[in-house]
């Protein structure tokens, strides 16, 4: 199964016995499952979307009725909090002043996004094994730590997460499987193509070449600050502004009013990609008032915003050496990619490669569910592959759809540089980032440096990698932490170890250590090696089981149903 863990929606694919990636409804009937949850005092259960949140009336916290408006009703919680900013599982959601809790446990975006991946797997992949494969999606901009936390919260809810895909690579590969040639197979022509992902609260651009049964990302760029709920947030500030100016009074100091306004302007930016003016309304206790908005007026305060994406796009391809017109397709991904104002950009800068005929749109999948629909080729990949054991294709899946499958080839590229945490010789407790791997360099990629012990006779060497672009450690995200011992006694200090470092196709870190062996040494090996291995292990261990069956029971108590 492949999940994309939206934002503002996610969704959820299984790779089906016809040989092609299907979305999975939710209870609803709904191929987007909202991206939000309900906090009772003592559950939790799947909330609606952030377009038809409802809160109370009234500023005072009562119901339009006057039936009082608390806890009891269930706060309805976006997912935007887990994925920008990322807070980690050290973060809490707070209520205005107040920490949110379930059953006396503080609200966490980690346990939020393992609540809505247990509903959401609930209510889509019933009958399906509980231990099957999961491909999940992050942004490409992510660092490690996020991607980490992504998988935890899987884990959490009782998945088997086996790896991660880039949103903007997921998507790709859902254009790749999709489109092919009138006798069923691979088109054979070398083309390139622009992934444009708009999510609701993540941009990524990435620039890709295809070939037969070959895809390769050839860069990609990411802004993890930005997305459609940028366009909410700002239609928002200027509604409420206007209302301010009109009514002498601001109402929107209190929470629900807040969450209220962000609710409804999110249904008028949606309303706006199909109309050219709406009505925001405003329920105070004191009036209610209808805001008019015009797309006009819309796309002019957002139009900084745009302008953020345009750049990171143009960027993009002058690091990749590629002009618009190189480009062959355009593949316009998220919510937020359907605005009429980023249609019109992408149509300036790449021209009816931006507005394909229907003959070829049929080969584009849908911009709404092709993330889901490439993680679950790509999980199908990965159980089509000699090593999958148990985990295999079912018997229903044709020889030929298996064979493509496993000749499927997928190259993507670092999304940050990574480098070695080293003491600034010339400010004493300052700690720098000494980039090894640069970001954008093609996966697997590998290097070896020689550094030198700073004592002598030193025990092991504790060996810090970052990943980031900042010249301060500090300001990077911590890769991971691993401890070299092995060295011999009497060792003389600046005594060199030669350290290898490498990222997997995954982009996941692995550490190797050899010092250069002594005089005597070499004689007793007869010169066949000059190099001695030493003992490399991580100081940072991934949870053990315990802690996930632990928080798997917690959440299953927390979160008895979906809905």
């Amino acid at each position: 199964m492949g999940i994309d863990f939206g934002t503002d929606s996610s969704s959820l694919a299984d790779f089906g016995s016809d040989g092609a990636p299907h979305v999975l409804p939710n209870a609803l009937g709904q191929i987007r499952t909202a991206s939000a949850i309900n906090v009772f005092l003592d559950r939790l259960t799947l909330g609606p979307g952030f377009d038809q949140t409802r809160f109370p009336a009234n500023g005072d916290g009562r119901h339009g009725d006057g039936r009082p408006g608390d806890d009891h009703d269930g706060v309805p919680v976006p997912m935007s909090g887990f994925k920008r900013p990322y807070q980690g599982s050290g973060g809490t959601y707070q209520r205005g002043r107040r920490v949110m809790t379930v059953d006396g446990i503080p609200v966490s975006p980690k346990l939020l996004g393992a609540a809505l991946l247990r509903g959401l797997v609930a209510e889509t992949a019933t009958g399906r094994p509980a231990d099957a494969p999961v491909v999940m999606t992050v942004p490409h901009a992510f660092t490690r730590t996020p991607r980490e936390a992504v998988c935890d919260a899987g884990r959490s809810a009782g998945l088997n997460v086996t790896e991660t895909l880039s949103e903007t690579t997921s998507a790709a590969l859902a254009w790749l499987w999709k489109d092919t040639a009138v006798d069923g197979q691979p088109v054979g022509r070398t083309r390139h193509a622009l992934v444009y992902d708009l999510g609701a609260g993540t941009f990524d651009a990435a620039i890709v070449r295809t070939r037969c049964n070959e895809l390769r990302v050839i860069a990609a760029e990411g802004d993890p600050t930005l997305g459609g709920r940028d366009w909410t947030e700002t239609l928002a500030e200027d509604v409420a502004e206007q209302f301010r100016n009109k009514c002498g009074h601001n109402p929107f100091t209190r929470w629900r009013m807040q969450r209220r306004l962000l609710g409804e302007c999110e249904r008028a930016k949606l309303m706006l990609s199909k109309q050219r003016v709406c009505t925001v309304p405003i329920v105070t206790p004191r009036r209610t008032e209808g805001i008019e908005v015009t797309r006009d007026r819309f796309e002019g305060l957002t139009e900084d915003l745009l302008r953020r994406t345009r750049d990171l796009t143009e960027f993009l391809l002058e690091n990749a050496g590629i002009e618009p017109q190189d480009l062959d397709v355009i593949l316009p991904v998220g919510g937020a990619a359907a605005m009429p104002a980023v249609r019109r950009m992408l149509k300036e800068l790449f021209g009816t490669r931006a507005t394909p005929d229907h003959a070829a749109r049929k080969a584009f999948p849908d911009p709404r569910t092709a993330v889901a629909e490439g993680a679950a080729v790509y999980a199908a990949m990965l159980r089509a592959s000699p090593g999958a054991g148990d985990y295999g294709l079912s018997n229903d899946v044709p020889p030929r759809v298996r064979r493509r499958l496993r000749a499927i080839s997928l190259e993507e590229v670092s999304a940050h540089s990574v480098g070695v945490e080293i003491e600034d010789p010339n400010v004493p407790g300052r700690r720098l980032n000494h980039v090894l791997l640069p970001r954008g360099a093609r996966l697997p990629t590998a290097v070896q440096m020689t550094f030198g012990t700073t004592v002598a006779d030193a025990e092991g060497i504790r060996l810090r990698l970052v990943e980031g672009e900042r010249p301060e450690a500090a300001d990077c995200d911590r890769l991971g932490e691993y401890r070299i011992t092995g060295l011999p006694p009497g060792l003389p200090a600046r005594s060199p170890i030669t350290v290898d470092i490498s990222l997997d196709e995954r982009n996941a870190p692995h550490v190797s250590a050899h010092r250069v062996m002594t005089p005597e040494e070499q004689r007793i090996s007869a010169g066949a090696h000059d190099l001695a291995p030493l003992k490399t292990e991580p100081l940072t261990p991934s949870p053990g089981s315990r802690e996930e069956l632990e928080a798997t029971q917690r959440l299953a108590r927390l979160m008895p149903h979906p809905r």
